[in-house]
């Protein structure tokens, strides 16, 4: 029980740490190769930032889906 219980809790911060990650990955990325880069009405860092946290929030979002089907099907 508490198995199930702490694999739900890591289901349901996986968007969460993986938009956090990419995040800071974009925000790294644009700041210092993407500094004109433009979008949602800003530029540099900030939007590439926004960007990976949206991206983050989907992959996790989606792998979070697929690690819980896997474990609800093998049983």
């Amino acid at each position: 029980m508490v198995k199930r219980a702490l694999i739900i809790i890591f289901l349901l911060l996986l968007p969460f740490i993986m938009g956090i990650f990419l995040l800071l990955v974009g925000a790294t990325v644009g700041g210092n190769f993407f500094v004109n880069f433009e979008a949602f009405g800003v530029k540099g860092y900030e939007a590439t930032g926004i960007i990976g946290l949206y991206l983050g929030i989907i992959i996790g979002i989606v792998i979070s889906i697929n690690i819980y089907r896997k474990i609800r099907y093998d049983k």
